[in-house]
């Protein structure tokens, strides 16, 4: 008796996702969890500010934010900065 035996070959193209411009721009955000000040500190200038809530909801889309205002609870903070670099920080309101 004779085996029989198949041969599958099979070509795969993978593209790399990839930039020669990447750039990373560390935030720092404090304290976290705050009372009524949060600090953000960019070593680049922060061009906009997205905040949104736990819902998801976007609350506030501007350049400055008054956090003293928000009501206790946790948000998402969006930071971009001059160079289009985008970070996203869990914050929580005490």
């Amino acid at each position: 008796m004779g085996s029989n035996s198949s041969f599958v070959e099979t070509e795969a193209e993978y593209n790399v996702l990839s930039t020669s411009n990447f750039e990373i721009d560390s935030f720092s955000i404090y304290p976290n969890p705050f009372k009524s000040h949060l600090n953000i500190l960019s070593k680049k200038r922060i061009i906009n500010l997205k905040l949104y809530n736990s819902q998801g909801k976007l609350l506030i889309n501007s350049n400055k934010i008054v956090f003293s205002l928000l009501k206790a609870g946790i948000y998402f903070l969006i930071i971009k900065n001059e160079k289009n670099v985008i970070s996203v920080k869990k914050i929580i309101k005490e």
